[in-house]
């Protein structure tokens, strides 16, 4: 999500379905020993405390992208807020599957009518009521710099199929949360009906987005489409971090891939020395990060995550779950959706008192979309959320 997230974004119910009673055997001191405990502490924990941290860093961090973009070309490294956007990716392919793995395990199926039931009472209201309000904003105060490509793009909005042009518009962010979307309408009946099969699936889906990422494919796409790797923003290698998020969801739900993820990533200090590696990765000087370098960010991404979640214990545990930055991670769909029109505001206002300051525009940017998002989740999205409990 360069032009987004995101959320991204955040778009997940918690808590996580439990795989089935928690054995409380071979513990030492609140810590596990035994790996068949191990494993049935991961499958009975019922929310992952840290994610929502995860999340409060990933939407920091792609607000800190759109408002400071034209201002650090001199320093390539600095501006990669875009991957915030990757690990919103990452953490929703594991999340979401994780929960269609543990429904099955608990239930014997997988009710596709209420998850499809629960994203859409998750991601659909706040969505199309900011495309109303906006559509609204400008029919009536005009704006044509902002109107006019709102407009034009607005069929791809509304239809999440924003990721098959290079959006420009106020609504830019959107391609990402069609990403999102076609991953939540087309992957479930795959995880139900196709069985052994995903996992192949899986690695096809990879190796064909990889060929994009290093531009392998570029000779034969432009042969046959016109088009190359920068040409439609689906082309871009934003399917893979979905994908590992998937993989990792799959790898921690076998006993055999747990206990190899353990062996690895088990320890307090993983998730810190993950986070230290995807930063060190990620704000490398290289002008352009396709390849190997944005392979390597999403799979340190991927250990990242699972850090954090194979136990709750990590050192990176009380930064990520101190209360300010857990709400922003539980707020964070909202951030993602209305933060770019709070970027906006907030820039026309500094122009107009001749305060232009890129730092300044990020902090008020914050504040302002985290008050807007924090009102929509409030006496918007909560009670609309409330609906769920008829899809239990």
């Amino acid at each position: 999500m360069e032009e987004c997230p995101c959320r991204l974004a955040a778009v997940y119910d918690r808590p996580l379905l439990p795989h089935r009673k928690r054995s409380t055997s071979h513990q030492v001191k609140g810590h596990a020993t035994d790996p068949t405990t191990l494993l049935e502490r991961f499958r009975g924990n019922r929310v992952f405390g840290s994610l929502d941290g995860l999340r409060s860093a990933s939407i920091i961090a792609v607000i800190w992208d759109h408002t400071h973009r034209d201002t650090l070309d001199w320093l390539p490294g600095a501006s990669r807020g875009f991957l915030g956007v990757d690990l919103f990716f990452v953490i929703s392919g594991f999340l979401i599957v994780t929960l269609i793995l543990r429904e099955r395990a608990a239930t014997g199926t997988t009710s596709l009518r209420n998850f499809y039931g629960r994203r859409v009472l998750r991601i659909f209201p706040a969505y199309y009521a900011l495309l109303a309000a906006l559509s609204i904003f400008f029919l009536v105060f005009k704006f044509p710099v902002l109107a006019r490509p709102f407009f034009a793009e607005l069929p791809y909005d509304a239809s999440y199929t924003s990721n098959l042009i290079a959006g420009s518009s106020i609504m830019g962010i959107s391609w990402s949360l069609a990403t999102e979307e076609q991953f939540y309408l087309l992957w479930p009946p795959v995880e139900k009906f196709l069985g052994r099969l995903v996992l192949p699936l899986l690695g096809v889906i990879v190796i064909a987005n990889q060929l994009i990422n290093f531009r392998l494919a570029d000779p034969w796409l432009q042969r046959r489409f016109g088009v190359s790797h920068d040409d439609l923003f689906i082309l871009q290698a934003t399917f893979t971090p979905i994908c590992l998020g998937v993989g990792l969801a799959h790898l921690l739900n076998s006993d055999r891939g747990f206990a190899i993820a353990y062996r690895f990533l088990g320890s307090r200090e993983a998730s810190l020395y993950c986070l230290l590696l995807l930063l060190a990765i990620g704000n490398s000087p290289a002008a352009d990060i396709s390849g190997w370098q944005r392979l390597a960010v999403q799979l340190s991404m991927v250990a990242l995550v699972g850090g954090c979640v194979l136990r709750e214990d990590h050192r990176l545990q009380k930064v990520l779950t101190w209360s300010p930055i857990k709400r922003l991670g539980v707020i964070s769909y909202g951030v993602y959706l209305y933060h770019l029109s709070a970027r906006h505001l907030v820039h026309r206002l500094l122009l107009h008192f001749g305060k232009e300051s890129p730092s300044v525009e990020f902090l008020l940017c914050v504040t302002l979309t985290i008050c807007i998002s924090e009102l929509s989740f409030r006496f918007f999205e909560q009670p609309v959320l409330s609906l769920k409990r008829y899809l239990r």
